[in-house]
């Protein structure tokens, strides 16, 4: 545990940020605007309907993160920030990136 904290920590890890969270999207949300080169800060996604996974508002945020399906479908999608690009990093499974977030997320409490 040590030597990967230590490895993301030193390719980018913020503490003091979140790798992403999961959210709704509203109906005919634009696929081009899915991917992780789709960087807008949090308060725009919110201006084009995104929501958080229970329905509330996002919080008011300029964090730019990007949004993504893992599945390339109907299935869930996350807002994601510079965490989980370095996590990407480490390993460029988007599927070994969420799992590595949740995990960071019971470590840390959040």
């Amino acid at each position: 545990m040590a030597s990967a904290a230590n490895y993301l920590s030193k390719n980018g890890w913020q503490g003091t940020q979140t790798w992403g969270r999961p959210v709704t999207l509203p109906e005919r949300f634009s696929d081009r605007l899915i991917g992780l080169e789709q960087k807008r800060a949090v308060t725009e996604w919110s201006k084009l309907g995104v929501r958080a996974a229970n329905g509330k508002p996002l919080p008011k945020s300029d964090l730019e993160g990007s949004i993504i399906r893992p599945d390339n479908g109907g299935g869930a999608a996350f807002l994601v920030y510079d965490n989980f690009r370095t996590v990407m990093k480490w390993n460029r499974s988007t599927s070994f990136a969420l799992a590595a977030g949740h995990l960071a997320e019971k470590i840390g409490g959040k």
